[in-house]
């Protein structure tokens, strides 16, 4: 064919954010008024799954469920940097509390979707 090969080229852009994922689980096992040795960090992606790159989301964590009397120690609001990345690796997160089986809720600000917590163990 005249003109063969044809070249051409694409590039996608993520649609809006629509949720938040979890991309590092806070620590399985951690002692009661500790710092996670692992902090979690969360992600903005659109409808799809793509990581949307958006500053300035704050990303607020809550227990979501808990044997009771738990509460959070650090600092528990984190905003996303430029590629929508909120890092708790500074936040000295951790749980205080009985022992038992917590998760945690990672709630962006505006009509976005939550993210749910792996479940985490005070012994």
């Amino acid at each position: 064919l005249t003109g063969s090969p044809v070249r051409f080229s694409a590039s996608g852009t993520a649609a809006a954010a629509d949720s938040v994922i979890i991309t590092t689980q806070p620590s399985a096992t951690t002692a009661s008024g500790a710092a996670f040795a692992q902090q979690p960090v969360v992600q903005l992606v659109d409808q799809f799954g793509n990581a949307v790159a958006q500053a300035g989301v704050d990303i607020v964590v809550t227990i979501e469920s808990q044997p009771g009397g738990g509460t959070l120690v650090g600092t528990a609001t984190v905003a996303t940097n430029a590629s929508g990345i909120a890092d708790f690796v500074a936040s000295g997160l951790g749980i205080s509390g009985a022992a038992g089986v917590y998760t945690l809720r990672f709630t962006p600000a505006g009509p976005l979707k939550v993210a749910i917590s792996a479940n985490i163990t005070i012994p």
